[in-house]
């Protein structure tokens, strides 16, 4: 809520009142034109269909409460949401570094990236520090650090890219030609399932295996 008697008012207030230029936000024509044949735009479309299916499982629920909700609302507080938090392990939300938990912290989340950016977290019991490991020159910006991504990460979660990125990868698939022997055929899709690496049966009866990451 953004009421003023909401203790995280102040923060909603400030936050843009259009979405984030990422993406799940972007209009389905404009997004398919831009990503369509890549694996970020199967990536978009599989999140924007969880989230029209949550939003048709709360909106009757909140409507009854008397609280209306648009899908545009969603579209919203996920691209805030998205292109501003931070991993929970890094305030120590989870020492799971495979846990999923990730938080918004207000100031920290206007800063522009910088890769290599030296940075460093210190988390306390009631605060967190954020402390750059080089000087900074007074009246220079003030950079944080994502953390090593691919570009397709970068314009997923926070709606741009870089040239050149060191940590830019590339997705990848494998054809595998239709087998005339079946038998072969099967033993190359247990193979594929014992090692769990992904794969898709065409309709020609080819496999293709992937997708795999290429730095």
């Amino acid at each position: 809520s953004t009421e003023e008697g909401c203790d995280w008012g102040a923060y909603l207030r400030s936050l843009p009142q259009e979405p984030a230029d990422i993406p799940n936000a972007w209009e389905e024509g404009f997004c398919e034109r831009e990503l369509a044949g890549t694996s970020l735009y199967a990536q978009v479309q599989h999140e924007r269909a969880a989230m029209q299916m949550e939003f048709g499982l709360l909106a009757p629920v909140l409507l009854a409460a008397g609280v209306r909700m648009e899908f545009s609302d969603v579209l919203w507080a996920n691209s805030m949401y998205r292109s501003r938090c931070f991993p929970g392990r890094l305030i120590g939300l989870s020492a799971d570094p495979s846990a999923v938990s990730s938080a918004m912290l207000p100031l920290l989340d206007i800063l522009n990236h910088r890769h290599a950016q030296p940075i460093t977290w210190k988390v306390h019991d009631t605060a967190v520090d954020f402390v750059s490991a080089s000087s900074i020159a007074k009246g220079s910006q003030v950079f944080s650090n994502y953390g090593a991504k691919s570009n397709a990460e970068l314009l997923f979660s926070f709606g741009f890219c870089q040239r050149p990125n060191l940590s830019d990868t590339a997705t990848a698939f494998l054809g595998c030609p239709k087998e005339p022997d079946e038998a072969l055929s099967a033993k190359k899709r247990s193979l594929l399932e014992e090692q769990e690496l992904p794969f898709q049966i065409k309709p020609n009866g080819s496999l293709s295996v992937g997708p795999f990451e290429v730095a």
